[in-house]
């Protein structure tokens, strides 16, 4: 697919009603538990070391608990920059660059001082008050408001749609035991490996390093002056906390960017934020407690998602992706839904806005990307936060490479403008080319960092045959190759005459489709063909077709390859259920899960040199499948399969002849 990373938009889910709020004026308030009121008596912070002895106050570890997120229905996931499931105020002097959500029902939902901004839009469940000079740069969506004079809004929508809200939810459970506590003394550094701790806390001058992985804690206090490092070069750094939760230190990102950081906090105290040095940057979402943002020096860059937040005068706020938020759900939600998160998921940069405050440019501009490259860009993202956790920024760069030429060449294939040949033979380059990286990283990351002008995998100072035309496969010197044997141009043509819409909007910013295993069984007659049987794609929406490509090798007895491998094509919607009606055959319906399709020997192309394959005892014929989607995503390879009852029960068919 040619994915349009301006537009990804869809709807998230909401957080909790009116609770534990300790800064919105319409609900009531819960005071705090014996964490704050252990704080108190312990000014110096959790952790802290007293007459040589350390203070401890470790909450309950959690056993299994869940976060959810809620937003209106039409809005995407992650992409406000503020949300909140009671109230948001706005002091004076305050912006921020991105939307805003508030889904509570108390007696305000948002509120904004004199000259605050907000460059996307508001949405508030409750009503919205304005105050001179405030502004809006999108649209308010509220029932009631009230717009003072002098106050600016883009546009209004009193009819906006909160219920039902649309929600994400994940669950975390921390491991069994009691973690260590760490505390940092002055100048001390010390590299936490991820897993279970109790306290671990800061002092100034110290260096807290974090490597990429999941935190659980008991309390996270680190103290102003101190600097927490982030190691993102293998992937995001993700925290739990569920004790106190301070966050003054100085948040330094090495090998990835605040969309990369995501604190999860299942604790009710209030969340302050504003460190005398850098403020913070990442994803916070906090179900149970509210977040206030004191002013800062620079923005505040990330996803915030509390019960109240509240931004004090001269705090500013810049939408960053929460990314790293993104993998910390992938665990609950699937691969399937945490790339549709990312779908849409608006870029960071500005979110297509300008004006002043939190949204004010650097200065930097850059050409816009070009729609292949904006799939890359996407599917590397893809890589590094749903499907391959743990690789390196370079690897999920090239995965999301060789995706986005995986669709390229399925759009031009089933367009007609490049032959099946051509199709097959640029899969198998660069599924060779991205594998061998893999393996290697002197390869991978001459890959990543030099040129490749013609785009064939081949870095342009290795590369003896440059400017080569787009898509084409070639060998390790990046000279072109001959096509290999693929489905005919008949067999494509004739599923073009069938099915015209092959660019189907309804796939539009859909994740690759799934795909397990396949098996083939013949009747007792061999001259009604072969039924070649896959798993059934599951995971694109309704209305997206579905191509699956079957390839096939013939061997004899020994071993010997008989000719060279083929592939056939079907459609979904060509499936045959029961039996293809031939006579003197029980009609044997296949259960939900699977999906069959039928070869004749009369059919033509390669579905009939299919159809003409004898399942004897002297020949053996192995099969694999992939699946394409309408959008042109390309799914990856099933293992090799023999014809076997073992394969058809593993699909949980029974394949003896019928």
């Amino acid at each position: 697919m040619l994915h349009d990373m301006g537009n990804r938009r869809r709807a998230l889910s909401s957080l909790l009603g009116c609770l534990l709020l300790a800064v919105s004026p319409g609900c009531s308030t819960k005071n705090g538990d014996a964490h704050a009121t252990a704080l108190v008596q312990n000014p110096e912070g959790v952790g802290a070391v007293v007459e040589g002895q350390t203070v401890v106050l470790d909450a309950a570890p959690a056993v299994a608990q869940s976060f959810t997120i809620s937003v209106p229905t039409s809005v995407a996931p992650f992409s406000p920059a503020l949300v909140a499931s009671t109230a948001v105020t706005l002091g004076p002097d305050t912006s921020v660059c991105g939307s805003v959500v508030s889904m509570g029902t108390c007696l305000l939902g948002y509120s904004a001082a004199p000259a605050s901004q907000v460059s996307g839009n508001v949405w508030s469940n409750s009503p919205a008050v304005l105050s001179p000079l405030a502004s809006i740069g999108g649209t308010l969506y509220a029932r009631q408001a009230t717009v003072a004079p002098g106050a600016m809004v883009g546009g209004t929508n009193t009819t906006p749609q909160f219920s039902p809200p649309a929600t994400v939810t994940w669950n975390v459970t921390y491991p069994a035991g009691s973690g260590q506590n760490v505390w940092l003394a002055p100048t001390q550094t010390e590299l936490l490996a991820p897993g279970l701790y109790g306290s671990v806390t800061t002092s100034v001058g110290s260096n807290l390093q974090l490597t990429a992985g999941t935190y659980y804690l008991s309390n996270l206090v680190v103290a102003p002056a101190s600097t927490v490092t982030l190691d993102e070069s293998t992937g995001p750094v993700i925290v739990y906390v569920t004790g106190a939760l301070s966050l003054e230190a100085n948040f330094v990102a090495n090998g990835g960017s605040p969309s990369d950081f995501f604190i999860g906090y299942l604790g009710n105290l209030p969340i302050v934020l504003g460190a005398p040095g850098a403020p913070f940057a990442g994803a916070i979402v906090a179900p149970a407690a509210s977040i206030t943002f004191n002013a800062a020096p620079t923005p505040y860059q990330g996803y915030f998602a509390a019960t109240n937040i509240l931004l004090n005068p001269g705090a500013q706020v810049r939408y960053a992706e929460p990314l790293g938020l993104a993998t910390a759900a992938a665990s609950t939600v699937g691969l399937t839904a945490c790339a549709q998160l990312l779908a849409n998921t608006p870029p960071t940069a500005g979110n297509g806005t300008s004006g002043s405050g939190a949204c004010q440019s650097s200065g930097q501009s850059s050409l816009p990307l070009t729609a292949q490259q904006q799939e890359a860009a996407y599917q590397a993202q893809v890589a590094r936060y749903c499907s391959m956790p743990g690789v390196s920024q370079c690897i999920a760069t090239l995965a999301g490479r060789a995706q986005a030429d995986y669709s390229a060449a399925a759009f031009q294939m089933l367009n007609q403008t490049i032959p099946p040949g051509q199709y097959v033979s640029l899969s198998r380059d660069r599924s060779a080319k991205f594998y061998a990286a893999y393996k290697n990283p002197t390869q991978a990351n001459a890959l990543c960092t030099e040129p490749d002008s013609d785009g064939d995998w081949v870095p342009d100072p290795i590369d003896q045959c440059p400017n080569t035309p787009d898509l084409t496969p070639t060998d390790a010197n990046g000279c072109p190759v001959a096509s290999l044997t693929s489905p005919s141009a008949s067999d494509i043509q004739a599923l073009a005459g069938a099915y015209t819409v092959f660019i189907n909007p309804l796939c539009n910013a859909t994740p690759p489709p799934e795909i397990a295993g396949a098996a083939m069984y013949q009747t007792a007659n061999p001259g009604d063909g072969l039924f070649i049987v896959a798993q059934r794609v599951t995971n694109q929406p309704a209305g997206c077709s579905v191509w699956y490509f079957f390839e096939f090798q013939e061997f004899s007895l020994n071993g010997t390859a008989i000719g060279t491998p083929f592939q056939v094509a079907y459609m979904d919607q060509e499936e045959v259920s029961p039996v293809a009606g031939i006579n003197g055959l029980p009609s044997t319906l296949p259960p939900a899960a699977v999906i069959q399709f039928h070869a004749s020997p009369n059919d033509p192309g390669t579905r009939g040199q299919l159809g003409s394959v004898p399942l004897s005892p002297t020949t053996i014929v192995r099969v694999r499948v992939r699946a394409i989607n309408g959008a042109g995503q390309r799914g990856a390879w099933s293992e090799w399969k023999f014809p076997s009852e073992a394969d058809c029960r593993a699909l949980g068919i029974t394949c003896a002849v019928r």
